[in-house]
């Protein structure tokens, strides 16, 4: 113990004692405030924790209401070209198929209904017509014969003659029949002709029911964005953790493609692009391949969103038709130089290594194995000209690559505030029990004086109950 901490000189265990005892009478005097001062502090770490918690509460929430409206947009923007594109084909089939349906139709009824009356009339068969022949028979009959073999000649010639005229009168009607019969035979190919038309007309207009069903679910789900509701918001998430995975798998095989690409160009790069040369440690050829894909990849960009196929840039969709068309032509045009450029490199790489094989003592055998060098020279040449074309449709899946990110990581951060906001809000109630018990150790502490209060104060009230009771007995006397 130091010297100036000695109570009694010589006895620094007595004088440990001592100073124990008045520490503890010290704290005993200062409970009261002490014990405000604890709750004080830590009521206001509570407080300031809790407030944290709420701040971070309503942060998760308003990230989580933008990123709500963000993806509503989304699919409502979704929907919207859906719908767009689903009206531009059936305004395209309406104008191909149905423009002029309704006097086709009606032409068409109306040859049939000729053709049915034609039919009609060749198919019945009316007996022939002998005019004045039943009245000459009448007449002929009522003459008496009476065995008289004038009369029995005249009705054989009649006879004969009726007979001769009804065979004329059928072979004539049947030939007549034939005719019509031939007429509606060639009539035959022509209605089964218009048959077939009405049949494709049929297959038409079910087309463009399916499509209007069709129209009829992206109407709804457009409803369902517009309507903000709940549903949209979950199909939406789930879409976009779709989007998200195959988006990422197209992406990697698309990397996958530039890598290729990069080790095809390379080489030759080295030899046009001097090899000494280093950008923070990495080769300058690297550097100018990488920067070679990296506009391809750029144009292609460029390109799918002057087609309209992407949506990434909002500036491109201001520009007008004859500008875009100019600018369309730009891209593909510088596309295609690199694309040659490429097809170049690729040529001059299988040069280079049959150049750099030279100086090996195998020198025939490299120059007999020449003769096959033309198929892998031309493998490297139709490679270095198709992936720069390749990698432009690199833009469809970056984009929903992109959106899609973008929705995992607001989801992701309004889960990580809120896990931030909780265990805020965890430390803020352990700060509030921490202060309880500090209180409690405190206590215990100066347990011996308080027990010590409590004795005192538990006999005062002892000794004033029968003094209060002769007070009371005195009165009533």
């Amino acid at each position: 113990m130091p010297e100036y901490l000695m109570i009694i000189s010589g006895e620094p265990t007595l004088s440990l004692v001592i100073w124990f005892f008045v520490s503890i009478f010290i704290l005993y005097l200062a409970r009261i405030p002490a014990h405000m001062i604890i709750r004080s502090l830590f009521n206001a770490l509570y407080s300031g924790f809790r407030m944290i918690s709420r701040a971070l509460l309503a942060m998760a929430y308003g990230v989580a209401a933008r990123n709500r409206a963000v993806l509503i947009e989304a699919g409502r923007e979704a929907a919207e070209r859906r719908l767009e594109r689903e009206f531009m084909r059936m305004d395209t089939a309406l104008k191909r198929d149905l423009g002029n349906y309704p006097t086709l139709h009606r032409e068409l009824q109306e040859k049939i209904n000729l053709l049915e009356t034609d039919y009609k009339e060749a198919t019945e068969e009316q007996p022939p017509n002998i005019e004045g022949w039943e009245k000459a028979i009448q007449a002929v009959s009522k003459i008496p014969s009476k065995g008289s073999t004038m009369v029995a000649d005249v009705l054989d010639n009649i006879n004969d003659s009726f007979n001769d005229t009804h065979k004329d009168l059928v072979n004539e009607y049947q030939k007549v029949n034939k005719e019509r019969h031939k007429i509606l035979g060639r009539m035959i190919p022509t209605v089964r002709t218009i048959q077939k038309l009405m049949e494709q007309v049929d297959k038409n207009i079910r087309e463009m029911s399916n499509r209007a069903r069709e129209v009829g679910k992206y109407m709804d789900d457009f409803k369902e964005m517009l309507a903000r509701s709940d549903k949209a918001e979950s199909m939406l998430s789930s879409s976009a953790l779709h989007q998200f995975v195959i988006s990422g798998l197209v992406m990697g095989i698309a990397i996958g493609g530039a890598i290729v690409n990069f080790a095809l160009i390379e080489g030759p790069m080295r030899e046009m692009v001097s090899g000494d040369q280093y950008i923070y440690g990495i080769p300058m050829s690297n550097i100018a391949a990488f920067v070679i894909i990296m506009i391809e990849i750029a144009m292609g960009l460029f390109l799918m969103e002057l087609l309209g196929v992407t949506r990434m840039f909002p500036g491109i969709s201001s520009v007008d038709d004859k500008m875009r068309k100019r600018l369309m032509w730009t891209a593909f045009i510088i596309l295609l130089t690199l694309a040659l450029i490429e097809m170049s490199l690729g040529y001059s790489r299988h040069a280079i290594s049959e150049l750099k094989t030279t100086t090996d003592p195998t020198a025939d055998k490299v120059a007999l194995d020449g003769m096959l060098s033309l198929i892998p020279r031309l493998g490297q040449m139709v490679m270095g000209f198709i992936l720069p074309f390749a990698l432009v449709f690199i833009a469809i899946p970056m984009e929903a690559f992109v959106h899609a990110l973008l929705i995992i990581l607001r989801t992701l951060s309004v889960t990580l505030i809120k896990f931030l906001a909780f265990t805020v809000r965890l430390i803020a109630l352990l700060f509030k029990h921490l202060g309880t018990i500090m209180v409690t150790v405190y206590d215990l502490v100066i347990i011996v004086p308080l027990w010590l209060e409590s004795l005192i104060l538990r006999r005062g009230v002892y000794e004033t109950k029968p003094s209060k009771s002769k007070k009371k007995a005195s009165a009533t006397r």
